[in-house]
């Protein structure tokens, strides 16, 4: 499949289906000037702050690939223009998990609004089995985690859903766990 095909085909899709197209390609659409464009608005649409949100596929992790190849001042201009950090040059970002999984700290998706993040670890989450979401699962330990970041970090900012999202950079992702998390639990 050429660029040209997978453009066509891509704009047809949405959500989920749009986002698993695009990573099954990944070599075809690198090809295009606009790659990191492309990686921005596929993220947007998965909906996803998971890295990878789709798991382990076929022995690889494909959203990590997929940054991997992306320019990374590319793509830091390819989302929406950074707030100014605070006065020692970070970012205080939180993130609202549900369930209250450390494991589930690592994520890509982080925001820089603390009431967003207490409404993602408080809010009913969608689930799905197969090929379609199945329900909604209530918050069984809604957590709330509080990281500081460099600005080299951030692979790129968006507010597109209002989210004021910072996405972390996967190769950074590690560091994670040996940064000063602040851990507060939130009541269901």
């Amino acid at each position: 499949m050429n660029l040209n095909q997978a453009m066509a085909k891509y704009n047809f899709l949405g959500g989920h289906e749009k986002a698993q197209f695009f990573l099954d390609n990944l070599a075809t659409f690198k090809t295009s000037k606009k790659f990191e464009r492309l990686l921005v608005e596929t993220w947007q649409t998965a909906e996803t702050g998971q890295c990878p949100p789709f798991g382990l596929q076929d022995g690889r992790f494909p959203w990590i690939e997929a940054f991997l190849l992306a320019d990374s001042q590319k793509l830091i201009a390819a989302g929406e223009k950074l707030p100014s950090p605070n006065e020692e040059g970070k970012y205080v970002a939180y993130r609202g998990l549900p369930f209250g999984k450390e494991l589930n700290v690592i994520g890509c998706s982080w925001t820089l609004s603390k009431e967003r993040a207490i409404w993602f670890a408080t809010r009913n989450v969608r689930y799905f089995a197969g090929t379609g979401e199945v329900g909604f699962l209530p918050p069984t330990e809604p957590t709330l985690y509080r990281c500081e970041f460099k600005p080299e970090e951030i692979a790129f900012f968006s507010d597109s859903r209002n989210e004021a999202e910072i996405v972390i950079e996967p190769r950074r992702l590690p560091s994670i766990r040996s940064k000063r998390l602040t851990v507060e639990r939130l009541s269901a």
